[in-house]
């Protein structure tokens, strides 16, 4: 099963003084939703040793939040 990435999250075009055209897709929606819920677990109030932290759960709940939120964008576009 293949994951939606929710498409280009900042994507721009760049066109030269000479014409030449570059696209760039920047992130996609998974990962931009995604950093923004990491983001979220780091700016708690409480303070944290850092050798408790498992930044292997803390990413993989990351994405987890990010597919719920790209499941509901899709909800809401239908």
């Amino acid at each position: 099963m293949s994951i939606k990435n929710g498409g280009p999250a900042f994507p721009h075009n760049t066109v030269y003084p000479d014409n030449a055209f570059e696209e760039h897709s920047g992130l996609s929606m998974r990962d931009y939703f995604a950093a923004k819920a990491m983001q979220s677990f780091f700016s708690k109030n409480e303070v944290y040793h850092l050798s408790n932290w498992n930044f292997e759960a803390i990413a993989k709940y990351a994405y987890v939040a990010a597919d719920a939120m790209l499941a509901e964008r899709e909800k809401s576009n239908d």
